[in-house]
């Protein structure tokens, strides 16, 4: 009886732990827009419309696709068009997330954050490093 208590037991926490996994890999996709993005101490600067507040944005769509965006703007700061870089996959592993083209490893990040309204990766390359933040509002 007590081994079936403890088998129980056992299968109850092994559910759990993969239910928690699993909606921390499902906060991650939808849409994050680029709140902030620093490399080597320098502020990346994106760009934010005027007319329509359209901004830098990534989409993660299941199971693993991310696509980012970029907006182009004119001098006076009125977006015409967006731009898409190909469209990348990637894979989570607890708070490791990496990013690949053409099943080529084109970057590794930290998740340092993630809830369903914040998203922070970080990470170090030869001679700098990089964090980002994202929004989900």
């Amino acid at each position: 009886m007590k081994k079936i208590i403890l088998l129980l037991s056992i299968t109850a926490l092994m559910l759990q732990s993969c239910s928690s996994e699993s909606d921390n890999n499902s906060k991650l996709f939808g849409r994050w827009y680029i709140v902030s993005d620093i490399s080597n101490g320098t502020n990346i600067t994106h760009t934010i419309c005027s007319n329509n507040g359209n901004r830098d944005y990534c989409d993660f769509i299941s199971p693993n696709i991310a696509n980012f965006y970029f907006i182009d703007s004119s001098a006076d700061d009125i977006c015409s068009d967006e731009f898409a870089l190909s469209p990348s996959t990637f894979t989570k592993n607890g708070n490791t997330l990496k990013f690949y083209n053409n099943g080529v490893l084109t970057a590794t990040y930290t998740i340092t954050e993630l809830t369903t309204t914040s998203l922070k990766i970080s990470t170090t390359y030869t001679g700098g490093s990089r964090f980002t933040e994202f929004s989900s509002i």
